[in-house]
């Protein structure tokens, strides 16, 4: 891969990190293997799969072995029809990519 083309891939894969944190409020890289950590790994790489992107760069991006991606796109579905917080957290991403995200909705009224 070129240096031009790599580094539009990073560009792309910091806006989404930058997103998926703040969605999830938890860092995406780190070593954690709590539920709330593999859960927005789990968004991350599922969004960059569906854009075209390999899965050996994204788990490269990780630190993670491009396996443990093929594992995240494999569970996704299953994940996804089952795990409100994945779902939840999976629709706001999408949302936040189409300029449709509403921070305001996490809020309880108590909250605000």
């Amino acid at each position: 891969m070129n240096w031009e083309l790599r580094k539009k891939q990073e560009k792309e894969f910091d806006e989404l990190r930058n997103i998926v944190e703040d969605v999830f409020r938890v860092p995406l890289i780190t070593k954690g293997r709590h539920r709330c950590y593999v859960t927005s790994r789990m968004v991350f790489a599922r969004v960059l799969v569906d854009r075209g992107h390999s899965k050996k760069s994204i788990g490269r991006y990780l630190n993670r072995n491009h396996s443990t991606v093929v594992h995240y796109c494999k569970k996704f579905e299953d994940y996804y029809t089952r795990d409100m917080e994945l779902t939840a957290g999976y629709d706001d991403v999408m949302s936040c990519l189409k300029g449709k995200y509403d921070p305001v909705r996490k809020f309880t009224p108590a909250q605000l």
